[in-house]
């Protein structure tokens, strides 16, 4: 699972993340977001429109629509993946947070 930085950075003090992915998932298969921490994901959008987009772009770590999409776009050779995700931290990744704090 490609993640953008700016993603995981969001997902570590918020414990949720919506992304934009070209493979399906299913809810509650859980996901490597890198190599520490993992998540669960809670919710799938098949082909959101630009409107759906809006309302989770305030879940995505991006400043704005468009430039979640363009983000997203990069690491995806120029293509808008087809998935809308919404991944939610694992409990065990926060208690781990807790003891390296």
């Amino acid at each position: 699972m490609k993640v953008i930085d700016k993603q995981i950075d969001y997902f570590l003090k918020k414990g949720i993340v919506a992304s934009l992915r070209e493979l399906p998932y299913k809810i509650d298969r859980e996901v490597l977001l890198n190599e520490k921490h993992k998540g669960k994901v809670i919710k799938i959008i098949s082909n959101p429109n630009f409107r759906q987009l809006q309302v989770y772009q305030k879940l995505s770590g991006f400043g704005n629509t468009k430039e979640w999409i363009e983000a997203t776009k990069i690491i995806n050779d120029g293509n808008k993946p087809q998935f809308l995700v919404v991944i939610e931290k694992l409990k065990e990744n926060m208690k781990n947070q807790t003891a390296d704090n």
